[in-house]
């Protein structure tokens, strides 16, 4: 159980049990959003035994526990429920711009109801919306990792062609979707780095500019109290994203029930103007209520999500400040607030755009009541889905809310909503093809997972499925490419599946591999080929087996049938962040280079390693050997040099030769 799990049971039980201060959860929270967060949820296995099986599939979820309050729907197989059904007799408020909204009376209704319930089963062992822990059976994995990397790849330009500058020549953190840009730890603009680090105190930028062969410290940018989760570089400015350090919790409320306890988690944007590197000067913030889940670069705008709990069951509609979120520390207005799970629940989704062009003002800001912690974003649409368990159900069974919504010059209009058996289990295993939207899922039935892909239309029905897929195995990986859906399961078989989704009423399962070992990050790799990272067994010469670090370079042909051209394992005890968290492996497809950092569990050397497929053959031409820690590492390509930045500093290597042109401490 991982420490906002440990954090929920603790905030549940602090309502009955007298504590000292120093271990309230509101202070075991401030202490625990101290930490670096990293993607938990890895499900290889650290041993000799620990690989068996793997398949290419496609799936996505987060489970929790809620009291189911809508019907079933016969619309398709896998749709339970639709919006239509949800809170039939909701108080709604209309808006100008045609935008429905919740009143406060059913928000703060359904929060007492839902917190009350919780109090007096310990069913509602809940994990909070706003983590990004998602639980599938007895596995938990993050709602923003999981394997695969962009579905649409940005190709790097041509560091050869004497007419590139460096400042036009730069790798970029990775895509899920072309032209939606993603925040990282570490980000360049083509002459500086802006790498992210942690102090006893909050976080650090540091501002690097870079030559060829350096890169040396121009200033820095101290945040206390708050640890930054991801930057941008727009132009000459910085945007920053953080979780602000918890503060006491508020409770308001004097009534007969418990005192309702008011979340005061808080996320924290920040824009600084950078176009003098040497002297950064910061020229708009914003805050939202909640965890930081996730944020996206669209069209000119920054799009920002974070989860936001409400505890404690004697909250008060006149007192909307106690259980509604915040935004600029105002309270969302009832417009602005749509009910989309259709059962009584205490998480909000909170949304915000701003401009890039004016950041002062914020664009637009939406919540939705029923909360989301995973995320698919496309030009036109957000996709945002939470898992539950229907307690209802005489088989617990597992339930994924999914709600679409439009998003267009900042402006978010809710479209549709519904509810499917199963679970989605992250925004990897979403894709928007031709207008249809695509979901991979695993579903339990008398505790063996069973897989399939589902294909829905604009109102979220859905028109095509294959189903039955990797039988008892669970899904790592998986990778869209247009028309194509590639994804990778694993435990007892090892198949590799295709499904081809040019019919979306008749999605057609074209290919089948089967494989040793198993790929938990997929990447396109050039035409006709794709990047499989994973783990894998090697045998020494005394019949023992192990397992290490396996990159494997598919091929697939005009039919969309694989086979694995080459397979490298390296050295015996080895691991990656990969199928943590994709923005860690650099991919240079026109180079045929992987950059990532490797761990030796049996040595605890933590190092970073950059492979080439050349001549069909992987090969490693580069090891950096003296890694602080392999989390939150990075590397980066600037023309014809290579940089790799961890907590120690910055390294620069030649990429013709991979020699080590310098490296500074930071």
């Amino acid at each position: 159980m991982d420490e906002k799990k440990i954090l929920g049971n603790m905030k549940k039980l602090a309502e009955d049990i007298s504590v000292p201060e120093s271990l309230k959860p509101e202070q075991i929270e401030k202490r625990l959003n101290k930490i670096p967060q990293k993607r938990d949820g890895s499900r290889f296995v650290k041993g000799a035994a620990g690989v068996a099986a793997a398949c290419l599939v496609l799936v996505a979820g987060g489970m929790w526990f809620g009291r189911q309050m809508t019907g079933e729907t016969t619309r398709g197989q896998e749709v339970v429920s639709s919006d239509s059904a949800a809170y039939p007799d909701v108080q709604r408020a209309e808006k100008k711009s045609g935008r429905t909204g919740t009143s406060y009376e059913i928000l703060c209704d359904s929060i007492n109801n839902y917190n009350e319930i919780r109090e007096k089963d310990y069913l509602y062992e809940t994990i909070d919306a706003d983590t990004d822990d998602v639980l599938t059976g007895s596995a938990d994995k993050s709602a923003e990792s999981a394997g695969s990397a962009s579905a649409v790849k940005k190709s790097f330009d041509d560091s050869s062609s004497n007419s590139i500058s460096r400042e036009n020549d730069f790798s970029d953190t990775d895509e899920q979707v072309e032209g939606i840009g993603e925040g990282d730890i570490v980000k360049t603009d083509g002459k500086h780095i802006f790498a992210l680090c942690f102090t006893v105190n909050g976080s650090k930028i540091k501002i690097y500019n870079t030559t060829e062969k350096s890169a040396d410290l121009v200033s820095d940018i101290k945040l206390k109290e708050m640890d930054v989760q991801e930057m941008y570089i727009s132009g000459s400015k910085l945007i920053v994203t953080a979780q602000v350090w918890g503060k006491d919790s508020v409770s308001s409320s004097t009534s007969k029930s418990k005192a309702p306890i008011n979340d005061i988690s808080e996320v924290q944007i920040l824009v600084y103007d950078v176009s003098d590197p040497a002297g950064p000067k910061k020229t708009a913030s914003h805050t939202q209520s909640g965890n930081y889940n996730t944020s996206r670069l669209a069209n000119g705008f920054l799009y920002t999500f974070s989860g936001y709990s409400v505890w404690g069951d004697g909250h008060k509609e006149e007192e909307p400040k106690t259980f509604v979120p915040c935004v600029d520390g105002t309270v969302l207005k009832e417009e602005d607030i749509a009910a989309v799970s259709g059962r009584d629940n205490n998480r909000y989704m909170v949304m915000t755009s701003m401009p890039i062009d004016n950041p002062k003002v914020l664009a637009d800001t939406y919540s939705a009541f029923g909360g989301s912690n995973v995320y698919y974003m496309n030009e036109e649409h957000i996709y945002a889905t939470e898992g539950f368990y229907d307690t209802d159900n005489p088989n617990f069974e597992q339930r994924t809310q999914i709600t679409r919504f439009g998003y267009r010059d900042g402006i978010f209009d809710k479209q549709a909503s519904t509810q499917v058996r199963g679970a989605i289990e992250n925004s990897y295993y979403m894709h928007e093809y031709n207008g249809y939207f695509c979901y991979v899922y695993t579903r339990y039935k008398q505790d063996a997972p069973v897989n399939g892909l589902c294909v829905m239309d604009d109102r979220l029905e859905v028109v095509g499925e294959v189903s039955g897929l990797g039988k008892n195995e669970t899904i790592y990986s998986s990778y869209y490419m247009d028309n194509m859906a590639y994804f990778v399961t694993y435990r007892n078989t090892d198949p590799v599946f295709a499904v081809d989704l040019s019919n979306p009423e008749k999605p057609k399962l074209v290919s089948e591999l089967k494989l040793p070992g198993f790929s938990d990050y997929l990447h396109s790799f050039g035409e006709g080929m794709l990047l499989g990272i994973g783990q894998g067994e090697g045998e020494r010469k005394n019949g023992f087996v192990y397992e290490a670090l396996k990159l494997s370079l598919f091929e697939y042909d005009d039919e969309h049938q694989l086979k694995e051209k080459d397979m490298l394992l390296a050295a015996k005890n080895t691991s990656s962040q990969a199928g943590e968290n994709h923005k860690a492996v650099f991919v240079d497809e026109e180079r045929k280079l992987v950059g990532l950092a490797v761990q030796n569990y049996s040595t605890g050397e933590d190092s970073y390693h950059v492979y080439q497929f050349k001549n069909g053959k992987w090969k490693r031409v580069m090891k950096q050997a003296d890694l602080s820690s392999f989390l939150n590492v990075r590397g980066l390509r600037i023309g014809q040099s290579f940089y790799v930045v961890d907590s120690d500093g910055i390294s620069v290597y030649n990429i013709n030769n991979w020699g080590l042109l310098s490296k500074k401490e930071k």
